[in-house]
């Protein structure tokens, strides 16, 4: 089940349209605090059903306010190979600013002044249904309610003048997500999840897969 956010309400992706759900819940966000998780989505009655696409509502960012936003550094075995660095023991992690977050097929405005090179890198982004403490991969991937695209945008030479990815990262606006959130229980295999970016539409900039354990990542951040 694919879950998106429109300018008219929330709704689940079906046959290629999307069918606006009776809920009282604006976002993901707003459905995952009130049950922890997507499935009231799954069920939920249909009030109306609309296009997918230019000819339907405008697909909004899943989560529009977010407890906290984390990233993981090196988190591609791809990557690690292209850079020549090793795959660190222990994962690198950082906080991006919320409002950094946007909404999918929109436009980023670039921020002039303050950076000559923005970078642009698919990733996936972990959505969490509940909060973790000290929990181990078990727990952690029960408690992942969803997964979605995202666009890790960064201040690459802000990123080499500071050693600070919050910096380099939370421009506003900088990290596009979803459109749409694949609910957790419909995820086969989350450590086999595909990762394609294109210039333009047409040219795949890199094609990936996620062999690093995805349960693993929240994991790490509930340890602390």
């Amino acid at each position: 089940m694919d879950v998106v956010v429109t300018e008219a309400g929330l709704g689940r992706v079906e046959d290629s349209a999307v069918a606006l759900l009776d809920l009282p819940y604006r976002d993901v966000g707003e459905l995952l605090r009130a049950t922890g998780s997507l499935e009231a989505a799954r069920t939920a009655a249909v009030r109306s059903v609309l296009p997918l696409g230019p000819d339907g509502p405008r697909l909004l960012a899943p989560v529009a306010r977010p407890g906290a936003v984390w990233g993981v550094g090196m988190n591609y075995r791809s990557k690690a190979r292209v850079t020549g660095r090793p795959i660190p023991a222990e994962p690198t992690l950082y906080l991006s600013a919320s409002s950094s977050l946007g909404g999918p097929g929109g436009q980023v405005a670039h921020p002039e002044g303050c950076t000559e090179q923005l970078d642009a890198e698919g990733e996936i982004a972990v959505v969490l249904g509940a909060g973790l403490y000290r929990a181990d991969e078990r727990e952690a991937w029960a408690a992942v309610a969803g997964v979605t695209a995202a666009n890790d945008l960064t201040a690459r030479d802000v990123m080499v003048q500071t050693g600070t990815p919050a910096l380099a990262k939370s421009f506003p606006g900088c990290t596009p997500m979803g459109g749409s959130v694949l609910a957790a229980a419909d995820v086969a295999d989350p450590t086999a999840i595909g990762v394609r970016t294109f210039v333009d539409g047409v040219l795949p900039l890199r094609t990936t897969v996620v062999p690093l354990p995805c349960p693993a990542r929240p994991a790490a951040l509930a340890a602390h």
